[in-house]
Formats: structure tokens, sequence, C-alpha cells
């Protein structure tokens, strides 16, 4: 799958994965770590008011969907909105 994502979504998929990255089983924080690597080299490489086209394997939209979905039930229990509101735009994105 390929997603175009500006600055501020990417990093924000970035600090969500980061966040969640050491919840899950060996292979799926494997498959995350992996990703943000190449998520943060990304970042690094855009240029302001641009947006990043990335493709993402079958595995790696799995880890992402679910680290956000979790990411995002943390927020609402934190009574967040703000957070949650960022992050249902970036599942929106996702899904």
């Amino acid at each position: 799958m390929k997603l175009r994502l500006d600055s501020f979504y990417l990093n924000a998929l970035i600090n969500g994965l980061y966040s969640q990255h050491t919840g899950y089983d060996d292979e799926t924080n494997e498959v995350i770590d992996r990703l943000l690597l190449r998520l943060v080299d990304e970042s690094d490489k855009l240029k302001p008011k641009r947006k990043a086209k990335l493709s993402f394997e079958p595995v790696e939209m799995s880890a992402i969907r679910r680290s956000l979905f979790d990411w995002r039930n943390e927020q609402l229990q934190a009574e967040k909105e703000v957070a949650v509101e960022v992050i249902s735009e970036l599942l929106e994105k996702v899904l």
C-alpha cells in the first residue's frame, strides 16, 4: 500500500509507532523497529511543505494499524482529545 504523508503526519506516525513498539510480540516489535528506522530516514530527507510517498508491505500496514489503534485507545483513556483527533485522522489515511 502507498501513502502520501506530510511531515506532520509522518512524525505523528513515528511517535505512535515508537510509543507502542515494546508492547507486542518479538516479531511485531522487529517489524516496527525496522519501520521506524526507515520512517525517520524519510522524515529527515523530507523537504518543507512536501509530502513523502511511502510504500508499505502488508505486514507493516498491519503493525501500523495495530499500533495506531492501541495508541488512540490510550489517549482516549487519558482524555487527550487533540491527540485522539490527530491519531484518528492518521488512521483514516491508513485504513
